[in-house]
Order: structure tokens, then sequence, then C-alpha cells
């Protein structure tokens, strides 16, 4: 048998030290990067003032207008100005506007949950992360106890071997 093969001494290069991690320092640094929760809160916003903008519907609206005129042959004895304002009462159909409103704050309760629903699954990504850091830490010392009994019976395999018990396949 070819003895010349030198048994395998030399350790294992996986040293493994436990980190501490905890779940509340993610969430915030989430809440901050996480495009979806910033579309969550603009879509919020965004139907407040919808809310708002319709409920202006009930008040009349102001406006002012300024017109002045030149013209004609002698442009210095013909000319002429307006000058006006308008308020503008809507008219007010009330079931019309109430029912209008009530939907507008429907859509914002919706999308209320929805930014809620956002939040509520980014957390449990972030949870399910976190649970599989630690399964992977706890996974470790099995792992290392595994490469070492590997270790050593590769050893002993080659110890049979080299006393001519065992033959060369087995240290495949």
């Amino acid at each position: 048998p070819d003895t010349k093969r030198a048994a395998p001494t030399a350790p294992i290069c996986c040293e493994y030290s436990g980190t501490m991690t905890s779940i509340p320092p993610k969430v915030s640094l989430t809440a901050s990067t996480r495009p979806e929760i910033k579309l969550a809160q603009l879509r919020l916003e965004n139907s407040r003032q919808t809310v708002k903008l319709i409920k202006k519907s009930y008040f009349p609206t102001l406006s002012i207008e300024g017109q002045f005129m030149e013209g004609g042959k002698n442009p210095v004895s013909n000319y002429g100005y307006n000058f006006g304002g308008y308020l503008n009462f809507p008219s007010i159909n009330g079931m019309l506007i109430k029912n209008e409103i009530q939907e507008a704050r429907y859509l914002y309760d919706k999308e209320i949950a929805n930014a809620k629903n956002t939040q509520n699954s980014i957390y449990l990504e972030i949870q399910n992360a976190y649970l599989k850091l630690e399964e992977k830490k706890n996974q470790m010392p099995v792992a290392m106890l595994n490469v070492k009994q590997s270790k050593e019976n590769d050893e002993l395999s080659f110890g049979r071997y080299k006393v001519g018990e065992a033959s060369p396949t087995e240290l495949d």
C-alpha cells in the first residue's frame, strides 16, 4: 500500500461567532428605505387631500376679471375698459356632494388599510429573515460537528489504509 499520503491534520478554517441582532432597529431602517412604505404614505396623503377638495364643493368660488381695449382710427379717443368680479355659487345637490364626500372618505379609509397592510407585510418579511438568521445560527454548531466527524472518519480510513486493512476506494 501507498503510505505517502499524510494524515489530514490541518484545522478547519471555519470559526463561528454568534451575532447579536434584534428586530426593532431593522424595522426603523426599513421604514426609511423601502419605497413601498413611501408610496403608501403618498397615496394616503393624496386621498386625504381629495377628501378636503370635495368638501370645498359646498363653498362658492370668487373670480375677478379685468380688461382694457384700444382701437379704431384714433387710438387715443377710442378706448374702453371692463372690470368685474364674480361670485359663483355652485348648483348644490346636497345628496351628490354628501355621497362624493362619503366615497372619498371610504377611499381614504381604504388607503389607510393598504398602508397598514404594506407596513405589516414588510415587518413580516423582516421577521422571517430574522428567524431564518436565528435558524442558521443554530445550525452552525451542528454543521461544525459534522465537519469534525467527517475529518475523524477520514483519519480513521487513512489509518486503516495505512496498516493494510482498507482499500484505496474507501479513502474517496
